[in-house]
Parts: structure tokens; sequence; C-alpha cells
């Protein structure tokens, strides 16, 4: 069955939910900034832990209404300098095949510029992913296939847990995570970021071709970074060569021996990830000081 027919027969389903007086509605989430949510690499049994350590609330709860299918419960939200995080439990026990969970995106708040999911009015769709999957969206038009590129897959694509282990193993599971790329852009006709306001509004649904579920619409603004890092020159919450590279160019912006003390303090999306050059970087700095006291005296 196409998608675009899938979504009428779930536009039907959702349309007797409402007449039978199962309202939407839209809610607020508050702007959060964490460098405490990791999405992959983290111990077995405690992928999820750090959604409740870290004190982030629930945005939406929605209610056990998708008997039989995937029946979304809550949803929470973050975000750092690079990824929005989003967090989404289930009504259930049981693992489940999450290959059939999207984020619907509306970048501009604007209903009528994007794809109205399940067509009840909740949003208008600019940017949505299916499971890590991105794809963009226009007023009437589920998929343009349009390229879409950055993030750290290269494709726009998210970082999620669970995650795929072969087109024959999709995620499973009771609950799932995104870590969604800021710099995730559409490449054509003009490029252009998917994200291109820091307030935006997002629905989770389900589309399991059988039955639909879809959460209330959540308006979030992404929360700025707290003070930096003594060495985080370029304020971006972590630091890294891109601020011993500002430094270079500005002396002026701080002191060269936070840079040291610091660097390698990253965000936590990223944290387990060792960057490349950060023993040339270090070896080159200290030459560069050197240089710049020889320099001075």
């Amino acid at each position: 069955m196409s998608l675009r027919l899938v979504f009428l027969a779930l536009f039907a389903a959702l349309t007797t939910c409402l007449a039978s007086g199962v309202a939407f509605a839209q809610v607020t989430a508050p702007s959060i900034y964490t460098r405490d949510i990791v999405v992959q690499g983290e111990a077995e049994g405690t992928e999820f832990d750090d959604w409740a350590s870290s004190g982030i609330p629930i945005a939406t709860s929605d209610p056990a209404d998708n008997p039989g299918s995937i029946d979304i419960a809550d949803v929470q939200i973050a975000n750092d300098s690079d990824y929005i995080y989003i967090h989404a439990t289930f009504h259930t026990d049981t693992t489940l095949d999450l290959s059939q969970v999207f984020l619907g995106f509306d970048t501009d708040q604007d209903l009528l510029t994007g794809f109205d999911v399940f067509s009840v009015g909740l949003v208008g769709s600019d940017f949505a992913y299916q499971t890590d999957y991105p794809f963009h969206q226009v007023a009437g038009i589920y998929n343009t296939n349009l390229s879409i590129q950055g993030g750290p897959i290269g494709n726009g694509g998210a970082l999620i847990f669970p995650y795929w282990q072969g087109v024959e193993s999709p995620p499973a599971g009771t609950q799932f995570e995104w870590a969604i790329p800021l710099d995730a852009y559409i490449v054509d006709p003009i490029a252009s970021l998917a994200f291109t306001s820091p307030s935006f509004t997002f629905v989770v649904f389900v589309d399991d071709q059988i039955l639909g579920d879809v959460t209330d619409a959540i308006s979030y603004t992404l929360a700025e970074p707290p003070p930096g890092e003594p060495g985080d020159f370029d304020a971006d919450g972590d630091v890294d060569g891109d601020d011993f590279l500002l430094w270079q160019r500005d002396g002026g912006v701080g002191s060269l021996a936070d840079w040291a003390a610091n660097f390698g303090a990253a965000t936590a999306a990223t944290m387990s990830v060792p960057e490349p050059t950060a023993c040339w970087l270090l070896t080159f700095a200290a030459c560069s000081f050197a240089s710049r006291r020889r320099r001075g005296n």
C-alpha cells in the first residue's frame, strides 16, 4: 500500500477518534540545554537512564489510546549546540518493532506551508524522520525526495537508539530516542538549513499501516548554552579544534592555557568519538604558544 493510501486510511481512523471526543492540543515544552544525553554507545540496560538523571521534564503525556499497535506515552525534548534530543516511551512492556515511528517538524510553525500530518491540523511538517531517515515535506507532498546532507552520518540522518541492525532487523524496544543534527540541510534548489528558526513545533507519530497514533503538537525553542567552558572561544558548548583556530586568528579571544586544559570537553553526543587530531593539536598549540612568547620578548 502506498504511503498516501496509508495516510488516507489513518486519516479516517483519526477522524473517528476526533468524533468520539479525542482532542488534540498544543503544548509548549521548556527550553533545556543539556550535555548529559548520550544516544548510542552506553552500557546495555542503561541506554535511557540519562533522561531520568538529567531532570529533563516530560513535554507531553499521551493516554493509552492505540491498543494493538505502538501506543505513544511520554515525550521529552532538550538540545545542545549540535543536536535536538527527543525521547519517547510507549504504553507497553513488550518489545515492539519501532520501524514505523516518525517525527514531523513544523520548522516555520506555519500549518499552511508544510504537510498536514494525518490531516488533523496539528502541524504543517516541513522536515520529518522515519526512525533515523530524514525527508523533506511541503503542503500536499509527503516526501519531496530532495537531497539532504549534514549531521554525523552525512545524509542528515539522526543518531537513534534502538537502531537498525540491517534491513531485516529494524529498531525494537519499549522506548526510542533521537539526536537530530542541527546542521542538517536541504541541498536543492538552494542549500538551506532544515531548521531555519530556533523555534519549531513537532509531533511524534506512528504509522504501522493498520492503526496510527500521534502526540499533541509540541512547541519548542532551542535553549542557549550556558557560559562556556574556559577555552570555548566560539561558545558552541565544546572545546575543540575550532576554538584553537579562532585563537590563532585572534589571540585576544582568551587564554591558550584555558583551551589546553579543557580541550576535549565536548557535547555528550560526541564524547564517545575521540577527535583524531587531538595529540597533533595539543603539540601544535604548545609550539604556537612558545612562538608567540618568543616574538613578544
